[in-house]
């Protein structure tokens, strides 16, 4: 029973810490970027465009935001 049980924690821990999930495709997907004029909002935008994702970018500074396009 004590077998079992370390077995399973184990087990669990390695699956949590080595083990990873298929990534969801975003491709075709819309991505609401705020904060996208600079900064990190800029760089997540820049990613989800990599991934092939259909932008909304959102940002107070609109000179920010279309120098991404």
């Amino acid at each position: 029973l004590v077998g079992n049980v370390v077995w399973t924690v184990i087990s669990s821990a390695f699956k949590a810490i080595f083990v990873t999930k298929p990534k969801k495709s975003l491709r075709g997907e819309v991505v609401l970027v705020t904060g996208a004029g600079n900064g990190l909002g800029r760089e997540l935008a820049l990613k989800f465009a990599e991934e092939g994702a259909i932008l909304v970018l959102w940002d107070i500074d609109e000179v920010g935001v279309f120098s991404n396009c």
